[in-house]
């Protein structure tokens, strides 16, 4: 231990840092003061220095943890043993490249002062990356060292923002519009009872989802809080208002016999269920979003299937509008399309580790188009026109001629 030690808070700073402070005995108590002076006046004792020797004394051998087993675990060990004298080396490689001062105060105000003076503008080395070794020959450690750094034109970022808002806030608005436009459409309860609560609640997580991302995309940059400020407003409002409200209105029509308190629990039930399916989709995606991104886009993306396979079991042509089925497939492809196959999108400028992905991006509008093709066709040629006839179960004939026995 190297140091000046003349100072009692250097060592119990040190030793604290490194020890628990059960494993010492408390202090000693302090002196009595001195006798009294005949003029009545304390006698002042100048404080002893501290040393070496006597802060070691003062501490028992016992006291300490290394090397006993039954206190420390052996992976503690060599930490403990780098507070009793271990010595590390360090070794690094950097990397660097040239970047403008005037480039440098863009990205932070830190930086502003560069722009002032015309040496400013001149090329200056910028430390980008660190690769090297830690290793302590004393004690046997030995760490790798990686470090990079990441500039961020926040300028072009906070700007490539505001235009995305703008252009997803009327995206928005276009959604709440078909949604009421689909209400009318199915005012009344046998035309409602034949929409499928899946589908609209898969459109819900969708909206769900996206409200976390913009919220916290604005928790990370909090200078684009305001940016998306009305994106989160208009997505709280189409799920957690309309289609939820649209999901509650559906299941009322498939069971118009129910007494008012046996309805309130069912729209209870269904929220529970709604937000269950919610967290346990975040939990889905955040867990497989690095492994499997394809299979959970184009999973959370076939919100139109249920309403097929509905419509092959009700026979039911025209339970969706079609400015409905067009408008939604549209617009809710508008942001993953922005996303994957955008690569100047402001994601990747604000977070270069981001990737985006024009396969993905290629195949969940394939997906989609699929989707509501087949809802289309649905409609022009019938509900089970992709089904093989003799997979169908022959249809009664109600004209059929009269056996000539019952004549």
């Amino acid at each position: 231990l190297d140091g000046d030690f003349s100072k009692d808070w250097l060592f119990s700073d040190w030793y604290s840092s490194w020890f628990p402070k059960s494993l010492f005995p408390p202090p000693p108590p302090p002196p009595p003061p001195p006798p009294p002076s005949r003029r009545g006046l304390l006698t002042p004792v100048p404080p002893a220095p501290l040393s070496l020797e006597g802060v070691v004394a003062a501490i028992p051998l016992s006291s300490f943890p290394y090397p006993s087993t039954t206190i420390v675990s052996p992976l503690e060990r060599p930490y403990l043993k780098n507070a009793r004298g271990c010595s590390f080396e360090l070794s690094l490689q950097s990397s660097v490249e040239s970047y403008t001062s005037q480039d440098m105060a863009k990205q932070s105000l830190v930086l502003e002062q560069l722009k002032t003076t015309a040496e400013g503008l001149e090329k200056e080395p910028y430390v980008m990356e660190l690769q090297g070794d830690v290793f302590s020959s004393e004690c046997g450690l030995a760490y790798n060292v990686t470090t990079t750094a990441i500039r961020i034109d926040w300028e072009t970022a906070a700007g490539k923002a505001v235009n995305y808002s703008v252009w997803q806030t009327l995206s928005c608005l276009v959604q709440i519009v078909l949604l009421l436009r689909q209400l009318h459409h199915t005012q009344s309860a046998s035309a409602a009872s034949r929409v499928s609560v899946l589908g609209i609640g898969a459109q819900a997580i969708i909206d769900s989802l996206s409200t976390i991302f913009h919220i916290s995309l604005s928790v990370f940059i909090q200078s684009l809080f305001t940016a998306f400020l009305s994106i989160v407003f208009f997505k709280l409002l189409i799920f957690a208002i309309i289609e939820l409200k649209y999901m509650a209105i559906i299941m009322a029509a498939r069971q118009p016999n129910l007494s008012a308190e046996l309805a309130r629990r069912q729209v209870t039930l269904l929220h529970a269920r709604f937000y269950a399916a919610f967290f346990a989709s975040l939990m889905f995606f955040y867990a497989f979003q690095e492994t499997s991104t394809t299979m959970c886009v184009l999973t959370l993306y076939s919100f139109w299937v249920p309403q097929i396979a509905l419509n092959v079991v009700t026979e039911a042509r025209k339970p969706l509008h079609l400015h409905y089925i067009v408008g939604m497939s549209i617009t809710r492809v508008m942001l993953p399309v922005y996303l994957f196959g955008y690569n100047s999108n402001f994601v990747a400028v604000a977070f270069p580790a981001f990737k985006p992905d024009p396969g993905l991006c290629m195949t969940l509008v394939l997906w989609v188009g699929a989707q509501a093709a087949v809802l289309i066709m649905q409609m022009k040629w019938g509900t089970r026109f992709f089904i093989p006839a003799k997979f169908l179960p022959t249809p009664f004939d109600y004209s059929r001629p009269i056996p000539p026995a019952l004549l």
